[in-house]
């Protein structure tokens, strides 16, 4: 018998996410995604950007962002 062996494929990357801390994909398929920037001394809030909601669509486009700033 020949073992499986699976390959893992990248379809996407976004950027500008920062400390994803939650995730959830509603009826819609926009992608909700929560963040927690600067949360450690090691990891510093970007600029302009602090604890939020991202608003994601199916292909990658960001939608909305609810938070700070």
């Amino acid at each position: 018998m020949q073992p499986l062996i699976l390959v893992p494929i990248v379809l996407q990357v976004w950027n500008n996410i920062f400390m994803l801390n939650g995730l959830t994909i509603v009826p819609d398929n926009n992608i909700y995604i929560g963040e927690l920037p600067g949360m450690i001394d090691a990891d510093p809030i970007p600029p302009n950007h602090g604890h939020n909601i991202s608003i994601i669509s199916p292909s990658g486009e960001k939608l909305a962002r609810i938070g700070h700033p």
